[in-house]
C-alpha cells in the first residue's frame, strides 16, 4: 500500500521492477488529498475550487475514478460530463 505523494513514485516504480508481479494499491483517501493539494498548488483552480460548487464538485469526483475499471474510465467520463451538461445529476 502506498501513498501519493511525489517522493513515493520512484518507491513504487522500484517496486515493480523488483516484484513485476506484486499488486501495488494507493490508498484512497491519500488521493483524495493528494488531489487536493494539486488544486492548492494552482491558484486559478485552488480559487475556482473556494468559489464555485461546481467545480468543487466536479473536482470532489475525480477520486471517484479510484472505483472504475481502467477500461471503463473514458466512458465513465463521458457520460458524467455529457450527463452535467445536460443539467441531471450523475451522483
Amino acid at each position: 500500500m502506498c501513498d501519493f505523494e511525489q517522493s513515493k513514485l520512484p518507491i513504487m516504480i522500484n517496486v515493480r521492477q523488483v516484484f513485476p508481479h506484486a499488486t501495488i494499491t494507493g490508498c484512497v483517501f491519500h488521493l483524495g488529498n493528494a488531489l487536493y493539494n494539486h488544486i492548492q498548488a494552482l491558484p486559478g483552480l485552488s480559487a475556482r475550487y473556494r468559489n464555485n460548487n461546481n467545480d468543487k464538485n466536479l473536482l470532489r469526483s475525480l477520486q471517484a475514478l479510484a472505483f472504475v475499471p481502467i477500461n471503463e474510465v473514458y466512458t465513465f467520463m463521458y457520460v458524467y460530463f455529457n450527463g452535467r451538461a445536460n443539467g441531471s445529476s450523475c451522483r
